[in-house]
């Protein structure tokens, strides 16, 4: 075996020194973050709690104004009706013009001569 030099053992002892002094420190920032830590986990639970809470009133809210606008609470799992089976059929040229008047409702006749140019005026 070998023997260690005075300056060794020094060396040795402030090192040793230094981990007790270093793992005091450590142990003193562990137990801070661990009941930092038990802290937020309860203040979680305390807001998951009023969350939930507020949920359930904003859903309870939103019943009550559906009843109002829509007259009933709505039924099945679609809150709204959706139209369908409903196809419009193309409309056609006809469709678009005004009809003539039947002959009943024609009462009086006038007579307009074509006397000049309606764009020129000649």
């Amino acid at each position: 075996m070998r023997k260690l030099t005075d300056e060794q053992i020094k060396q040795k002892l402030a090192e040793g020194h230094n981990y007790k002094r270093l793992y005091q420190e450590i142990k003193a920032r562990f137990d801070k973050e661990r009941a930092e830590k038990r802290q937020l986990e309860a203040e979680l639970v305390a807001l998951k709690a009023l969350f939930n809470e507020t949920v359930e009133s904003q859903q309870a809210r939103i019943e009550e104004l559906e009843i109002m606008v829509f007259g009933r609470k709505p039924h099945g799992g679609l809150k709204y009706k959706i139209k369908t089976g409903v196809v419009k059929k193309p409309r056609t040229s006809g469709s678009y013009r005004r009809p003539l008047p039947p002959a009943s409702a024609i009462t009086d006749y006038e007579h307009y001569s074509i006397s000049n140019c309606h764009r020129c005026g000649h």
